[in-house]
């Protein structure tokens, strides 16, 4: 049932893509704002109560419907699964966008590109960014939108759907991801302070959910990329971390995903002041953006881009990395479909 969930998905999606403000965004939205404007009383628990409010009792909610569709037949449950996967996946923006920002570079027209990514994005602050520092951001957002709205989101179902829990394990990683990016962003556009236990429960929740994830993306860019030095950028910033200082999930998924397209790294810059010179790069976009103002201060594998001068290469060496990565998921799910069936 995972395999044809997850095909079924992604063929609607192909077929009819959801809006980035559909039903479900909204609906997530207002429920976001109720815990955090009620729930929120400005200790360290209630951050944890307003955010298993909007993040878990979704989750949960979804389990139960699965369980109570499984139980009338399990048409109805697949049917549950592809719609919330349906809801929650969002391969085919990965797609079209970073497609049509090659075109129009491979056109020479950059300030069209900028526009596109903005719409991406959400925001529209990279006009200031040079050539290379733009192509480096639109690289970076790549990697981490496609890790988020796909493999990550797969991972976390898939692990879920394994343990009889259906979609719980989708909508958490959306829900999670969600939350955590859009607390942020009211906090910065309203300048709230008190609502820091809220952001900091949503945060720490969201690397731990994140963090398997992660990994099995990143591992998955290394055995379809340029493995070799995939590897080695993962075990360079690995290396070059203390352990109180762990490399943030983005950073890691940067680092191997930069290795698979044959671009080597440097970790021997400070977290601090990568970090730093990570924000100037990325110039005033990381302030209005709270998913980017997050990836532009991580500690390291963010300057791995904008070093190249072949930019427009590695954007056609990500696309393709991206696609053989769904095939190698595709076939993986298959044969684990398959050798249950046989069993």
């Amino acid at each position: 049932m995972t395999f044809f969930s997850l095909l079924c998905a992604l063929l609607l999606e192909q077929l009819h893509p959801l809006p980035a403000a559909h039903p479900a965004w909204r609906a997530q939205q207002r429920l976001a704002d109720w815990a955090l404007n009620n729930l929120d009383a400005g200790r360290p628990m209630h951050g944890w109560i307003a955010w298993a409010a909007a993040v878990v009792l979704p989750a949960m909610l979804s389990y139960a419907i699965y369980r109570l569709l499984a139980w009338a037949g399990w048409p109805l449950a697949l049917a549950w699964n592809a719609l919330l996967l349906y809801a929650t996946l969002s391969f085919r923006q990965f797609g079209d966008y970073i497609s049509a920002i090659r075109e129009a570079l491979e056109r020479g027209d950059e300030l069209r590109a900028r526009q596109l990514l903005a719409q991406w994005k959400n925001h529209s602050s990279n006009a200031a960014l040079p050539r290379h520092a733009f192509t480096q951001q639109v690289l970076e957002y790549a990697v981490l939108n496609v890790h988020r709205h796909m493999f990550g989101l797969a991972t976390t179902f898939i692990l879920f759907a394994m343990l009889g829990m259906g979609p719980a394990g989708a909508v958490l990683y959306w829900c999670a991801d969600f939350v955590r990016a859009y607390w942020q962003q009211q906090r910065q556009r309203t300048g709230i302070e008190s609502a820091g236990f809220v952001l900091q429960a949503a945060q720490t929740a969201w690397n731990g959910i994140n963090w398997l994830p992660t990994r099995t993306t990143a591992a998955c860019f290394a055995i379809v990329g340029n493995f070799e030095l995939a590897i080695d950028n993962w075990r360079q910033l690995a290396s070059s971390q203390t352990d109180d200082s762990r490399p943030h999930n983005e950073a890691l998924l940067l680092a191997v995903a930069a290795g698979a397209i044959d671009v080597p790294s440097d970790f021997s810059t400070p977290a601090a002041t990568a970090a730093q010179t990570a924000t100037q790069t990325a110039g005033a976009h990381t302030t209005q953006d709270p998913t980017l103002a997050e990836d532009a201060g991580m500690a390291y594998g963010v300057a791995l881009y904008a070093q190249q001068p072949s930019g427009m290469l590695r954007l056609h060496m990500l696309a393709r990395l991206v696609w053989r990565s769904v095939l190698l998921w595709g076939l993986l799910i298959a044969l684990v479909t398959v050798t249950h069936w046989v069993s």
